[in-house]
């Protein structure tokens, strides 16, 4: 069976990631690592010293090189990476801004927004709370679906009597979640949130809201747990991603704050204030879910990058034509799959037909790749079933999603009437290009 290889190609873009600070939340004397990861890495490659931030300690161990696999234009690739290792250590409570991070690369400087750190004196909240993140499978493969959910729990009767409001919005869970990775994680992408019936909610669950980060989010209520002779009331926050390189991915741990009182007194228009508000911070344990490339053995030629679950469906319009004519094939591609990263097929080998332009829609749920075809003569019967190689991560093993054929009747030019000559592609404003073509 012929069989694709791994494409040994240079390196892709270079690209610079920030992981961290990991905790997000110290005390004084503590320690806080964050991560920075250059993609593409050429040799070389060096991490300016950070500006001094006081009261700060920061120490820049040596970088760790690495390599990975990952998708890009369609075709599975190798490429090298650098990674340093920062740790902080602030000296006493606060906020901690560090500033942006630089790299050099070649004749390139590459930059990466910092990030803050918080130091308390106190994290005593763990009786009364807890967070953390859970994955829905121990490893994946590169490019396949991955869900996390970002779990939080509160004391029922502490919530009740205790938590207090600091936002000037009124939460209905008044707690901060702080978990980076919700908006961003290094080595995999976000997918599009699940909208209409798969949004969170439509099934009638109870949605509530809390701080994540720095905005305000909704999670779901899912049934109450009881942990050490406690009652929790328990929110789940769920986001998908794509896996995009090889190696561990690493999800940091979740920090969760929230401000309680013991005293209260009767204050104006008979609402209760807070005497002794204190804030209190629990943190979560961090998570790793190995990402496995894929397997050589037994992978298509034509294997374009599609992994998950896929289905194709076909429609051509119009079926009844004259030689030289157009009509266009729509090709619809759903599933559980990776969907605006696989390479459509290419179908400038189908007899009879030419393709002259192609349109791609990538939608968050569907994606529909349209082909311009003219048919070259009368002989042409049908726009055979079109094969999609595909990984099933669930098997391990490499499927075909299969279109069935679509019959044409393809009428010859009359006697003496030559067949419309297909226009330059590169001709006028706004043309079409067919596939494979360079732009002009």
């Amino acid at each position: 069976m012929l069989v694709a290889a791994l494409a040994a190609v240079p390196a892709a873009a270079q690209e610079l990631a920030l992981r961290g600070p990991e905790p997000a939340v110290v005390r004084p004397g503590g320690e806080a690592r964050v991560t920075l990861m250059l993609a593409g890495a050429p040799p070389g490659a060096v991490l300016e010293r950070p500006a001094a931030v006081p009261d700060l300690d920061v120490e820049v161990r040596a970088p760790r090189p690495s390599r990975f696999q990952a998708l890009v234009d369609g075709r599975l690739r190798e490429q090298e990476a650098l990674a340093w290792e920062l740790v902080l250590r602030p000296a006493k409570a606060g906020t901690y801004e560090l500033p942006p991070l630089r790299v050099r690369a070649d004749d390139r400087v590459l930059v990466v927004a910092g990030v803050a750190l918080e130091c308390a004196s106190d994290l005593s909240g763990a009786p009364y709370a807890f967070v953390e993140v859970r994955s829905d499978r121990a490893s994946c493969f590169v490019q396949e679906r991955l869900a996390l959910t970002l779990r939080l729990g509160v004391d029922l009767e502490f919530l009740r009597t205790n938590v207090v409001q600091l936002s000037a919005r009124r939460l209905d869970v008044p707690v901060r979640a702080t978990a980076p990775w919700v908006d961003g994680l290094p080595r995999a992408e976000p997918v599009a949130e699940r909208a209409g019936d798969e949004a969170p909610g439509a099934l009638g669950e109870e949605l509530l809201t809390f701080a994540l980060n720095d905005g305000i989010a909704r999670g779901v209520r899912v049934p109450d747990e009881e942990r050490d002779g406690r009652r929790f009331l328990v929110l789940e926050h769920r986001r998908e991603f794509l896996a995009t390189r090889t190696g561990d991915l690493h999800v940091p741990a979740p920090t969760l704050s929230f401000a309680f009182a013991t005293r209260f007194e009767q204050g104006a228009f008979a609402v209760a204030a807070t005497e002794d508000w204190q804030l209190a911070h629990v943190d979560g344990a961090a998570l790793d879910v190995a990402v496995e490339p894929l397997p050589e053995d037994g992978r298509p030629l034509a294997f374009g990058g599609a992994v998950g679950q896929l289905a194709v469906a076909a429609r051509a319009e119009p079926r009844e034509l004259d030689v030289g004519d157009e009509l266009r094939l729509e090709l619809t591609f759903t599933g559980a799959v990776n969907l605006d990263r696989f390479e459509p097929p290419d179908l400038a080998d189908l007899d009879g037909l030419r393709v002259v332009g192609v349109l791609d829609d990538r939608g968050p749920q569907r994606r529909t790749v349209a082909y311009d075809l003219r048919p070259t003569a009368a002989d042409v019967g049908a726009i055979p079933a079109i094969d999609v190689p595909y990984f099933d991560p669930q098997a391990r093993v490499y499927r075909h999603a299969s279109t069935a054929p679509l019959a044409l009747r393809v009428r010859a030019p009359a006697a003496g009437e030559p067949a419309d000559t297909p226009p330059d592609p590169r001709a006028g404003a706004g043309a079409r290009l067919p596939v494979g073509a360079p732009p002009a």
